[in-house]
């Protein structure tokens, strides 16, 4: 006859969460001295440790005697190493920043999407994992002075770097300051800072990230030079074109480049390149032999009339790199601000309503990467900025998102922001 075998199932692992839920006894048929029951793990997005299942048999019906020992234990393996996965060195020291409004793109981040803080040299010092929709809670490490020769993390005052993986777009974003929000959480104070910093040891603040992978160009009525932020290369060829791209761009075929234009479709007549290639919607095929847009190159852009363009995508880092030969180059903006000398702000008008605006003593800092390799800069409005000659009157004041100027490379460099 068949025998029945009663189980109890225990462990770390959570019925229905982690695996699929187990009927708890098990047959084993007539004539049969053993039987199997597939377990089905329940795969999820959250970053988890090694958890088991166990079995603990009970006395089979009929008298049979179980022929190894009643207590059995499956251990699940963690498979998953989420995306920030430099080794945090937990300090006694800390910081923890708690959020419960944390959004993608207007929706509440998910489940696996991660935060990563960074300290100012670029060492990873919290990390965290949204496992309720929207909340998150990271506890952001400090470094030990007693430890010289280990960088642990941030001291008092430095200036943390807030990064974001969206699962869902598989990609990367540094938060500019206008994503942050500090907000009172319960009894936990708003952050005090923006941009976030290290205090002391033990503070809690309350900060709501509201970020976003769309990136707003304002584009007034007639000629105008832009760029985006979006790290893209966007190109209808059948095949990834050669092209000098920012570090980390993404490839992405179109089906024109009408397609990357379509929140001013109709308002705009043609897109011209630095190489005098050009794109219009209405241009006949012969005529169209402009056949990409790239993150770091601006364009030459005639407009109908004033409007936004919208792109989506992760945003290039200001550390993103574009390889410039000697020559006039055509290159954009991807820093997330508008950096502007002096007293010189720029008309709010020109920009997003959420873009930040930085104050810098010189156009030169900003340009520091690749310092004594120009002689020139000139937008589209043939106003300009001549390097290292104080005594010349000099019209460019900022440089901002969205924006693409042209700069005189005099020996082949690398730029970055």
């Amino acid at each position: 006859q068949d025998i029945l075998v009663p189980f109890t199932v225990t462990g770390t692992a959570e019925s229905g969460a982690d695996y699929e839920t187990i009927e708890t006894s098990i047959t084993i048929p007539s004539g049969e001295t053993s039987a199997s029951k597939m377990i089905t793990i329940v795969a999820d997005k959250l970053i988890e440790d090694e958890e088991t299942i166990i079995f603990t048999m009970s006395t089979p019906a009929s008298g049979a005697v179980l022929g190894f020992p009643s207590i059995q234990t499956i251990t699940l393996l963690n498979d998953d190493y989420g995306h920030f996965t430099d080794t945090i060195i937990k300090s006694d020291f800390f910081v923890i920043f708690q959020g419960n409004s944390f959004s993608i793109n207007g929706v509440l981040a998910d489940l696996g999407d991660e935060i990563g803080v960074y300290d100012p040299n670029d060492i990873l010092c919290g990390r965290a994992i949204v496992d309720t929709p929207g909340q998150y809670e990271i506890t952001v490490y400090g470094d030990n002075v007693q430890t010289v020769d280990i960088d642990e993390g941030a001291i008092a005052g430095e200036v943390l770097t807030f990064k974001v993986w969206d699962v869902s777009s598989n990609s990367e974003e540094t938060l500019a300051e206008t994503m942050l929000d500090p907000q009172q959480i319960g009894e936990i104070l708003p952050s005090p800072n923006i941009p976030p910093q290290w205090t002391t040891h033990d503070d809690k603040w309350g900060m709501n990230i509201q970020m976003s992978l769309k990136q707003e160009i304002k584009l007034t009525k007639g000629w105008n030079i832009f760029s985006f932020s979006v790290n893209k290369v966007y190109y209808t060829s059948d095949n990834p074109p050669v092209v000098n791209a920012l570090s980390n761009a993404i490839y992405e075929h179109v089906g024109s480049l009408n397609e990357v234009m379509a929140s001013i479709d109709g308002k705009y007549h043609y897109i011209r390149s630095a190489e005098t290639k050009m794109y219009g919607p209405n241009f006949s095929e012969g005529r169209n032999d402009l056949t990409y847009l790239a993150s770091g190159h601006g364009y030459w852009i005639n407009m109908y009339e004033a409007a936004t363009l919208t792109l989506e995508g992760p945003r290039a880092d200001p550390s993103d790199v574009i390889s410039l030969e000697p020559g006039w180059r055509l290159i954009g903006c991807w820093h997330p601000n508008v950096q502007y000398e002096g007293d010189n702000i720029p008309d709010a008008n020109l920009f997003p309503e959420d873009i930040q605006m930085t104050q810098v003593n010189s156009l030169k800092d900003i340009f520091l990467s690749i310092d004594g390799s120009y002689s020139l800069i000139r937008d589209s409005k043939a106003n300009y900025y001549v390097a290292h000659d104080e005594s010349t009157l000099k019209d460019i004041k900022y440089i901002g998102p969205g924006i693409g100027y042209w700069i005189y490379i005099t020996k082949a460099t690398l730029f970055h922001y």
